[in-house]
């Protein structure tokens, strides 16, 4: 028994999969503040001066829409910022059309 703590004491957090074991109270235990491990890194997380914060009121309503597959597919696969190019779209038309 004493074995197999030993092993898991030393049992390293990852396998060669990259999976995480599930950890422990003594993997917790362990575990010490990012800033004592690599000092500052704490403070080139913090937001830096003249980079915008959280909005104070949404810009945007948020509202259910119902879509065909199809344009949902199409948006969605010109990538990342699909739903803002819905918004633009929808913005264009109804600049051209008042």
């Amino acid at each position: 028994m004493t074995a197999k703590r030993k092993d898991k004491e030393t049992a390293p957090l990852t396998n060669q999969a990259g999976e995480v074991r599930e950890l422990e109270a003594d993997d917790f235990a362990k575990f010490q503040p990012a800033d004592d491990l690599i000092p500052g890194i704490a403070e080139g997380m913090k937001r830096l001066r003249g980079q915008r914060g959280k909005q104070k009121a949404p810009t945007k309503v948020q509202k259910t829409l119902r879509l065909s597959p199809e344009v949902v597919a199409y948006f969605q696969s010109q990538g990342k910022g699909w739903q803002t190019n819905v918004d633009k779209v929808l913005r264009e038309y109804v600049k051209s059309h008042k």
